[in-house]
């Protein structure tokens, strides 16, 4: 017998909580300023179709470029949480991890290095700086906190081809074809002063 008016139903809170964490940088943040949070992984149950799971678990990332935002986009996340906690009379807990991503903030001189270093490589047409701030999420940006350098994007493939998808896609697929351009180009880099 199911009494589902009883417990809490976190499928409901789960599918709630998404939703309106979606709204922080809708309704909180300059439409001007950077930021992403992303929900990449939502569980709740046990594959049994008729028992309200006991326990629901999300998990994603914060992007911003200004500290000030994240840190914001952070006490929303708690704030909403607690309010669609207290809406169903359930327990909602937020945690989150240090060590957080920094932005990836190349160093100018170092850019420019890359930059002449990879047409020197493949030609001037084949090389972009025309390139929006980009909020992923990448290792990079510790080790440029402590020495200049910059990331650049190396060109995978093109849509529907090998590789024409963004890595972090469930269809990436390296384009190995690419490996003597890459190494080509560093090789250039670093022979820069």
């Amino acid at each position: 017998m199911a009494l589902c008016h009883i417990k809490p139903s976190t499928s409901c809170h789960h599918a709630e909580l998404i939703n309106a964490l979606q709204t922080i940088k809708s309704r909180n943040v300059q439409p001007t300023e950077p930021l992403v949070v992303s929900i990449t992984d939502a569980h709740a149950g046990s594959g049994t179709h008729n028992v309200i799971p006991e326990t629901a678990t999300l998990k994603g990332s914060i992007r911003a470029f200004n500290a000030e935002v994240s840190s914001l986009a952070i006490e929303r996340m708690k704030q909403i949480a607690q309010g669609i906690a207290l809406a169903h009379n359930a327990e909602i807990n937020v945690t989150i991890k240090d060590g957080s991503y920094p932005a990836t903030i190349n160093n100018a001189g170092a850019t420019q290095v890359a930059h002449q270093a990879a047409i020197n490589v493949v030609g001037k047409d084949k090389v972009s700086t025309n390139f929006p701030p980009f909020t992923g999420s990448e290792d990079f940006a510790f080790f440029l906190q402590q020495v200049p350098g910059c990331y650049l994007f190396i060109g995978n493939g093109s849509e529907g081809k090998t590789g024409g998808v963004c890595v972090h896609n469930p269809l990436y697929d390296f384009n190995d074809r690419i490996i003597p351009l890459v190494l080509a180009t560093l090789l250039n880099s670093s022979n820069k002063k």
